[in-house]
């Protein structure tokens, strides 16, 4: 199934290609003869638009890659086919009217719909789902970059989260498949073409690449903060948020009277800044900022608002005018490669996929000095944004919904099976008040664990092994001979399973025990320390088996 997966996603990114610049030359045709602040109500209707169908559909965003990341690495590979072809919908239009968005986000998107569509309508199990996922972007990136090496690093290393023998040959065939769909239509689409001369890297030009690679994490970092900041802040002024898109579209449009270089993919800039002779530039240095300044400001306002698009493109935007900056900045220095790895460092960093990143330059280029050079950059970025703000900006999006993928893969499943699913509601409890010959004829043969002792609320303040009573006289009080349940030594109805593991292991009897809540410490029931063993390692021999 891998090859029809790459191949359909071949003929699907051409599509949605042709798609968005049909609709972008019919939106440019209003624009040749109206007034130039057009783009201004072009961009605040459709934003009105998007905003209105969230609202509809009850989405608090479109679908996205960290969708996509959920969905291979805790659904089991499966993500919604109708959301993914709405989002795919909203992607072509927000491209077409010419938001600071990107394209590649909505072809790895469309990739994983049409891959898990596939696994779904032939009912296969969960592993067999995770692969076709990562067939489905590794066709999307293949066919977006003419780079098929890049699309299969990207699906393992981006969305699967690992390298397996198992997956490696689909998705490496669907990525074949979907450039020799792409080629064959003459459809390929190179985001750059270059003509590196020849050139030598010095020991000092290394290490002043990696300091770019330093410059484009601080501006990754800042770009990523601000993009999922920045309705915040149109929350603190209380607005609706079905009109955050239709704002965030009008302030985009703004921006476009300014540097209107920043709207739209801006990838025939990108190549124009690249190509230019340093000795008799095209763009200065002030006008590159502006431009920089720019993009970072309309992405912001655009993918901050919940505009579908992907975040690709204008880090790749950004990046290259980054580089190029500092490249005619620096006299001597290779502008071209600087450029690129500006770049590449910072859609290294805000993708979270840096060997990829490392491929996709050295596919488009065919040059490995450059590729060496990037490979600095990207190392440089990566170390410090994943040091002091997340591995990508999608992995802080998720984490931003309880899910931290920076834990270990049991961990996050043990995390999602509420405690309630192992709770044993077969237990012994008794007043604090109560004599110990008043608690043994209770006691039953088969009763196994903690005695929990509660007060006249029944709420609870202890516990005891039942071998104690033994050690006493019948006319001692429980209370006298419980041991104090200390703070936090009890499970709440809505703790994982994960939560009682962690108690389990410092916990000094067989069971723990569950309380309907923290304040009034109501006893509902007790987990056995063997069941959350037991969950443990069936889920550890689980994962174990998927990773061969």
């Amino acid at each position: 199934l891998a090859i029809p997966v790459g191949l359909i996603m071949g003929l699907a990114g051409s599509g949605l290609r042709v798609a968005f610049e049909a609709i972008y030359r019919w939106t440019q045709s209003f624009q040749n003869f109206t007034h130039n602040g057009f783009h201004v109500l072009q961009l605040g209707l459709i934003g009105l638009f998007f905003g209105l169908a969230l609202k509809w559909l009850r989405w608090e965003r479109f679908r996205s890659p960290a969708h996509v990341i959920l969905a291979a690495r805790d659904r089991d590979g499966r993500f919604s086919i109708r959301d993914g072809l709405i989002t795919a919908a909203a992607d072509i239009i927000s491209l077409g009217f010419g938001a600071s968005v990107g394209r590649h986000g909505p072809a790895v998107q469309l990739g994983a719909t049409i891959g898990s569509g596939i696994g779904q309508f032939f009912r296969l199990d969960r592993d067999a789902l995770r692969i076709l996922l990562g067939c489905g972007v590794a066709g999307a990136v293949s066919a977006s970059f003419n780079a098929p090496i890049a699309g299969v690093i990207f699906a393992h290393e981006m969305v699967i989260g690992h390298f397996r023998l198992r997956g490696f040959a689909p998705v490496t065939l669907a990525s074949v498949a979907a450039i020799l769909v792409v080629r064959n239509l003459e459809f390929e689409y190179t985001t750059l073409k270059l003509e590196l001369l020849e050139h030598e890297i010095g020991l000092l030009d290394y290490a002043i690449y990696g300091g770019v690679g330093l410059a484009a994490a601080i501006l990754a970092i800042s770009f990523m903060w601000s993009v999922s900041n920045f309705s915040k802040l149109l929350g603190a002024v209380r607005l609706p948020i079905w009109t955050y898109t239709c704002v965030g579209g009008l302030l985009a449009g703004l921006v476009g009277f300014w540097a209107p270089g920043a709207l739209g993919l801006g990838d025939s800039l990108v190549q124009e800044v690249l190509s230019q002779p340093v000795s008799a530039p095209t763009f200065t240095i002030v006008a590159l900022v502006s431009l920089l300044i720019g993009k970072f400001i309309a992405t912001t306002c655009c993918l901050g608002t919940r505009f579908p698009g992907g975040i690709f493109s204008p880090s790749m935007f950004m990046g290259a005018i980054l580089g190029a900056v500092i490249g005619l900045a620096i006299p001597g220095l290779d502008y071209q490669i600087a450029s690129l790895v500006g770049m590449g460092a910072m859609v290294g960093a805000v993708v979270g996929a840096p060997l990829a990143t490392i491929l996709i330059v050295f596919e488009l280029t065919e040059d490995y000095q450059a590729a060496t050079a990037v490979m600095v950059g990207v190392v440089a970025s990566n170390v410090v944004v994943t040091r002091f703000y997340a591995r990508s900006f999608f992995h802080r999006m998720i984490r931003g919904w309880g899910i931290n993928l920076d834990h270990p893969k049991v961990r996050r499943r043990l995390e999602q099976i509420p405690v309630t699913q192992l709770i044993d509601w077969d237990f012994l409890s008794v007043s604090h008040d109560t004599t110990v010959a008043q608690l043994v004829p209770h006691i039953r043969p088969n009763h196994r664990g903690d005695i929990y002792v509660i007060d006249d609320e029944r709420g609870l303040i202890g516990r005891f092994p039942i071998a104690q009573c033994l050690q006493h006289e019948g006319g001692t009080m429980i209370g006298d001979i419980m041991e104090p349940i200390r703070d936090k030594a009890w499970l709440d109805e809505s703790d994982s399973v994960w939560d009682g593991f962690c108690l389990a292991r410092n916990s000094p009897g067989i069971s723990v025990p569950v309380v309907a809540d923290r304040e009034s410490r109501y006893i509902v029931g007790r987990v056995l320390t063997s069941r959350l063993l037991s969950a443990y390692f069936d889920r550890v021999e689980k994962e174990t088996d998927e990773l061969l």
